[in-house]
């Protein structure tokens, strides 16, 4: 297959149906009884898989596509007609071909604002058996035919190109690839270009130092839902364990699903151990574990690692000790910035529960940080809005005024603790209050409306509650 400055090697089934109709005439021409007209109209997109499209919002900007149309004559030495166009996905293709009998081939380019074309698919006419020959003569009448691309778009894993990541099958390549995806390393970068729903019990990427992921995940703003993991494992999450390198970070990314570990602990929404960056994700993860147990990371840190900013949780957390919103252990250094807690409740069996952090160790920082929560419930001791006891630094932190924390109504008003200072439920619901700076609110730079957010700015105002850029 030949290739236009750059392609992508191919490997990643990518369905995109699109109709051909190939309509045999007469030509205006002295020759018009040798030759017929071909047109090739192109469809949308009807198998639901198209994995990278013009006009789609989060894709790369694609100004339009290039269409080659080859018809190779069949079992003869005959010359090959190829047909080329330029244009959006819906444009017709027109030209001649001498009648006979030819193997149909269909080549798109991706026609880029670098000015550089690169090879998006190519498909016999039949997918996945010989090409379909067709007799081409004058008079015929119109053919359908339906064409599946085998397009590979999933780059090669550098930050300028990560490696695409499209359905459940290739995130399960994510950081442990095999075949013909065995270069999906663990250091590699990687990028979601859709929505994707799991539908079987997850494996977490990387579940100890050993096997730990050190690359980059970007959620480019699309959702991972069904996350379902039962485990009796420790370091449990979408990641596993994500260890300490200048790449490791997931962002801008929104989990849905429910995460169960009877292991010793370490258990999260999104990530089980985070030694890395979490950045701009929400979780959407009801978690349940024994010890260190998270709305979106289990072990946050240590030092230089360990930092979770602009994310917010929504699910409930459950476990035995260190339970948190956002983090069940904040150690070494951890660092919890700008974030919130929306969830329901959080229920402690022995000890160490927090809105934000079950337990913070020194240094840590907790800082611009909201709970909501209306209870965290049963612990013995070490319970706090923010934080299940008194370590490390918090600045600036707020949470729900009369919040039940052990069946005690907790009211404050330091923002400079592990209660953090007062917010009414009705106040929390306006964007005036979560602008304000300290001592009165969280400050958090807020814009009107996602149009403004950007993933460097990432909170926008909508339904009485900051959300982030892509939502």
């Amino acid at each position: 297959m030949e290739k236009i400055k750059k392609w992508f090697p191919l490997g990643i089934n990518c369905l995109l149906l699109f109709s051909l109709i190939v309509v045999l005439s007469s030509c205006f021409s002295p020759y018009a009884e040798d030759e017929a007209t071909v047109t090739i109209s192109l469809g949308g997109n009807t198998a639901g898989r198209m994995a990278y499209g013009p006009g789609e919002p989060g894709y790369p900007n694609v100004s339009d596509l290039r269409f080659e149309i080859v018809f190779t004559p069949t079992g003869s030495s005959g010359s090959r007609k190829t047909i080329t166009a330029d244009g959006p996905r819906t444009d017709r293709i027109r030209g001649t071909v001498a009648p006979g009998v030819y193997d149909i081939t269909m080549n798109v380019y991706l026609r880029v604002g670098d000015g550089h074309n690169y090879l998006y698919a190519s498909t016999s006419v039949t997918p996945g058996a010989p090409v379909l020959s067709r007799t081409i003569g004058p008079g015929q009448n119109q053919i359908m035919i339906s064409v599946g691309f085998n397009a590979d778009v999933r780059g090669n894993g550098t930050e300028a190109n990560p490696f695409k990541v499209y359905d459940e099958e290739s995130m399960k390549m994510v950081g442990r690839g095999t075949g013909d995806f065995a270069d999906w390393d663990r250091g590699s970068h990687y990028i979601l270009i859709r929505d994707i729903v799991l539908t079987d019990n997850w494996t977490p990427i990387g579940i100890n130092p050993f096997t730990a992921f050190y690359g980059s995940f970007d959620g480019n703003g699309f959702t991972i839902s069904g996350l379902n993991i039962n485990s009796n494992l420790d370091n449990v999450g979408l990641f596993g364990y994500i260890t300490t390198s200048a790449n490791s970070i997931v962002k801008n990314l929104r989990v849905i699903g429910n995460v169960t570990s009877t292991g010793y602990g370490a258990v999260g929404g999104i990530v089980g151990v985070n030694q890395g960056r979490v950045e701009n994700c929400r979780s959407d993860v009801n978690v349940s574990g024994n010890d260190n147990v998270g709305g979106i990371v289990g072990n946050n840190g240590p030092n230089p690692g360990g930092i979770i900013q602009n994310s917010y949780a929504t699910g409930s957390v459950t476990g035995n000790d260190s339970v948190g919103g956002i983090v069940g252990y904040n150690l070494n250094g951890g660092r919890v910035v700008n974030c919130y807690y929306d969830g329901p409740i959080i229920t402690v069996s022995i000890d160490g529960g927090g809105g934000i952090v079950g337990a913070n160790s020194s240094p840590n920082i907790v800082r611009n940080s909201v709970a909501l929560n209306a209870r965290i419930d049963d612990g013995n001791v070490f319970m706090g809005r923010i934080a299940g006891g008194a370590n490390g630094t918090f600045t600036n932190n707020f949470g729900l005024f009369n919040m039940s924390v052990g069946g005690v109504l907790v009211s404050s008003n330091n923002p400079n603790d592990a209660n953090g200072a007062n917010v009414t439920l009705a106040n929390s619901h306006t964007v005036g209050w979560w602008t304000t700076s300290t001592p009165t609110g969280p400050g958090w730079t807020i814009h009107s409306n996602r149009a403004q957010a950007s993933e460097a700015s990432p909170w926008y105002w909508g339904g009485g509650r900051p959300r982030l850029w892509f939502e």
